[in-house]
């Protein structure tokens, strides 16, 4: 008998020493997952780069696109190195799935772009937090759902999707957090 099985993307990470930006790379940054015989889709792999002034990076979970909800998940545990670092741009596309498992926080600074992919959580210990000072946008929250969304940086602001129907939406048993302590923010 032969068994028909998919694998899941891999990791990669790219650092540039001197350049300040991505403008003279033109190449594609793929890491997907494969694909069985019958057609399911196995998670999408993470991308991490970092330009020389950048303190933290972005990371990329992108699928190939062909993937249908629930087979593209990429989970983070507290298992994977470096997790509780925080990133400063966090991108999810092409169908992927971005899972943060129990007791991880996924700590973001300028950017979580989800427009073409998912973001949740696997139970009410994991958490999505923007941290900084940097002003933030949350792009494509129309289909993520959120146990643990939080922010308590005074006086940063957050900006949701670009377009009416981009919710946030929190469960019934999760929490929004939002909390400053300047005055007037």
């Amino acid at each position: 008998n032969l068994i028909d099985t998919k694998g899941s993307g891999g990791r990669i990470a790219v650092h540039q020493r001197t350049a300040t930006d991505w403008s003279g790379y033109t190449g594609t940054w793929e890491c997907y997952g494969g694909k069985s015989n019958q057609g399911a889709q196995g998670g999408a792999g993470t991308v991490f780069k970092k330009c020389a002034n950048q303190v933290h990076g972005d990371l990329i979970v992108a699928g190939n696109g062909n993937a249908t909800a629930g087979q593209c998940i990429t989970p983070i545990a507290t298992s994977v190195t470096d997790w509780d670092e925080p990133f400063d741009t966090v991108t999810v596309a092409g169908n992927a799935q971005l899972q943060l498992r129990s007791g991880v926080t996924l700590r973001v600074i300028e950017k979580i772009d989800a427009r073409t992919g998912q973001l949740f959580c696997a139970d009410g210990t994991a958490v999505f937090e923007f941290v900084g000072d940097a002003d933030a946008t949350f792009l494509g929250c129309k289909a993520s759902q959120l146990y643990n969304f939080r922010c308590t940086v005074p006086g940063k602001r957050i900006y949701f999707g670009t377009t009416s129907s981009d919710v946030l939406t929190v469960p019934a048993d999760g929490n929004l957090v939002l909390k400053g302590s300047e005055a007037g923010n």
